[in-house]
């Protein structure tokens, strides 16, 4: 038996356009554009029970290792704040998530 590799997962969901495309515009040392799940106030969370009610992207730890608190990202050609650094989201490390402001 293997192991379930999310990995895998995740770059299926890039190639299915489920995933959006972040480019960090200054307060982190990315230069190149990375996936996320971008939440928006409205969209669906939690298998649907739930709403999201700020800003906010999940994306893979590897891809942003730091991506710390007043970082810019632009998101679809609208600018975000970072407001707390991007945490891990998983016991693995494999996932982070980081709150928006829209600017």
């Amino acid at each position: 038996m293997s192991d379930f590799d999310l990995g895998a997962v995740f770059d299926a969901a890039v190639d299915a356009g489920m995933l959006t495309e972040v480019m960090v515009i200054s307060g982190a040392d990315v230069s190149q554009p990375f996936w996320a799940d971008f939440l928006q106030p409205g969209s669906d969370i939690l298998e649907n029970m739930a709403q999201a009610v700020d800003y906010g992207i999940e994306y893979r730890t590897t891809d942003v290792p730091s991506l710390p608190k007043l970082a810019v990202i632009e998101i679809a050609g609208r600018r975000y704040e970072v407001t707390r650094a991007g945490r891990s989201k998983d016991e693995a490390g494999m996932f982070s998530f980081a709150p928006l402001k829209r600017l």
